[in-house]
């Protein structure tokens, strides 16, 4: 396996176990939290890199049933804003490469400014005052 890339600056790359206790504490829909745990599940151990199940993919695994699983839309909206919170980065935009069907490639991270970037809980299960309650 080739090495990552690094995230950019103020993104910390983690790996699945260490994002997974972040993730735990965030405050958000039950379709953005199943999104990214699964996400986490798909990612390499070691790096948190190389995630890359496609939307499709995930909107079967990610709940509803198989005559209605999520749809890909609302996968499409949980990973925007998992990207927007700084808690995946994406490094392979897949529609980039110019055929259709390729999936887009992430890598866990955390962000440096998370309490002021994501809703969530303190270590101590506490909510965190100051998180933003318009991303709820």
């Amino acid at each position: 396996m080739r090495k990552p890339p690094d995230p950019p600056a103020r993104l910390i790359a983690v790996d699945p176990r260490e994002w997974t206790r972040v993730w735990l504490r965030v405050l958000a829909t039950t379709s953005v939290k199943s999104v990214g745990f699964a996400c986490a599940a798909f990612a390499d151990y070691e790096t948190g890199a190389e995630i890359h199940p496609g939307i499709p993919l995930l909107a079967k695994i990610c709940g509803g049933t198989v005559a209605r699983p999520m749809s890909n839309k609302t996968v499409g909206d949980a990973l925007f804003l998992i990207r927007e919170w700084g808690l995946i980065w994406r490094y392979i935009e897949g529609s980039k490469n110019g055929r259709s069907g390729n999936s887009d490639v992430y890598r866990l991270t955390i962000p440096e400014d998370i309490f002021e970037r994501v809703p969530m809980l303190d270590p101590d299960w506490n909510p965190v005052e100051n998180h933003p309650e318009h991303l709820l």
